[in-house]
């Protein structure tokens, strides 16, 4: 928890996937609302998604795309950004194995996500692993 020793104040609410598509409309609303009430900076909203482990051997056994560890980490990364949209996105790996991952948001929602941009990154950062 070190290093989300200045975010501790964001609240992050687990919602269902069912419901994540009208926390869209209402996100300006509910964000308000919850920074009002828990007295935090920031509020973030994140679908629960279940990771399913890899099949084991044979044609019968198959688990569907959005279950696997790259589609939820990407449509985490997606929740997280939610008002603004993902317009690019370069993963860059180093000799020791460790990766960085640059994401580019939209040129247009600049000025209402530029503060966030360091809570996104811990939060993700904590959440993925």
């Amino acid at each position: 928890m070190d290093h989300l020793r200045g975010f501790l104040s964001t609240v992050l609410r687990i919602i269902s996937i069912s419901c994540m598509f009208w926390v869209y409309f209402i996100s300006l609303v509910i964000s308000g609302v919850a920074d009002h009430e828990y007295c935090s900076d920031g509020t973030l909203s994140l679908a629960s998604r279940g990771i399913l482990r890899p099949p084991k051997k044979g044609p019968a056994v198959q688990r569907s795309r959005s279950r696997t560890l790259t589609a939820v980490h990407e449509a985490m990364l997606e929740d997280l950004v939610m008002p603004a949209e993902i317009a690019g996105k370069r993963i860059r790996y180093r000799i020791d194995g460790s990766k960085i991952m640059k994401v580019f948001l939209d040129p247009k929602e600049h000025n209402s996500t530029e503060y966030e941009l360091e809570t996104f990154s811990a939060v993700y950062r904590k959440l993925s692993g």
